[in-house]
């Protein structure tokens, strides 16, 4: 069997006379089957990788018996081997470099974690992935995401991150922006997050998408393209004071030419960036 998929197995007897009634004598069933007494089935959903044993009795209706020992092995998704592919999972697909011990590896994900790092933020909606393994392997591991371009500004500056000792550290490895798909390399597993790295050109996008009055519009963008030419200048004192006056006329026009929302978005980025 395999965790996770629909099982069925039905045992069958020669001789005696009907009806024959099935029961498990001693030992257990894999975690998630179920004999069925009267057809001898045994169906349902495995669980968890194991070996389970048991002996099976039949019973006929003049109470003659015999009994059978039999196992049922039940794998997980993750076999043991070199290069093993898992996925995709929920968009995930891990290789792991050695498995030693067969497992069943699980991916969720999710709209909500940890806050990314200073410097980054979440795409719309936000993603999250917590994986998880109970195989034994060697790493590393590759950790490949397959991502909705239409949730980020610029995917270019995507980056894949994964949750370790209490911070979030950057193991981006590759970015495909045709194919969309993002990987990462790791050791362990625990929480990912895909976050898109702040830049002047990515609040100067979000300007532009909240569709303010021109004069407003044209003055956020100047000061973002005097901010970016002291970036690229090496002045990175006089930029931060750029982006602060930036803040200041989104402070002056916030609840009027510009709502609240918008506000708080341009100036968490903007903090960001500085």
């Amino acid at each position: 069997g395999l965790v996770g998929e629909l099982y069925s197995q039905t045992l069958q007897a020669s001789g005696g006379t009907s009806p024959l009634a099935w029961s498990i004598l001693n030992g257990f069933l894999p975690a998630g089957l179920f004999l069925n007494s009267s057809t001898g089935e045994i169906s349902g959903t495995s669980t968890t990788v194991e070996t389970a044993s048991f002996r099976v009795q039949v019973t006929d209706a003049n109470n003659q018996t015999a009994t059978k020992d039999l196992s049922i092995i039940v794998h997980g998704n993750t076999p043991t081997g070199s290069n093993v592919a898992v996925g995709p999972l929920n968009g995930v697909t891990l290789t792991f470099t050695q498995v030693t011990q067969e497992g069943q590896t699980t991916v969720a994900s999710s709209s909500s974690g940890t806050t990314p790092p200073s410097g980054f933020k979440l795409g719309n909606p936000p993603t999250y992935y917590s994986v998880s393994t109970t195989a034994q392997f060697n790493p590393p591991v590759k950790v490949c995401v397959n991502y909705d371009e239409t949730t980020v500004k610029q995917e270019k500056n995507l980056k894949l991150f994964h949750f370790e000792n209490g911070v979030w550290v950057n193991v981006t490895i590759s970015l495909d922006t045709v194919s969309n798909i993002i990987c990462g390399s790791v050791s362990s597993f625990s929480d990912f997050g895909l976050f898109e790295d702040i830049t002047v050109d990515h609040i100067a996008d979000e300007v532009r998408s909240f569709n303010l009055e021109p004069g407003i519009q044209q003055g956020l963008l100047a000061k973002l393209d005097a901010a970016k030419s002291a970036i690229e200048r090496g002045q990175n004192k006089t930029a931060r004071n750029v982006l602060k006056a930036f803040g200041n006329l989104i402070k002056a026009q916030e609840g009027k030419k510009i709502t609240q929302d918008q506000a708080q978005i341009l100036t968490t980025d903007a903090r960001a960036l500085i």
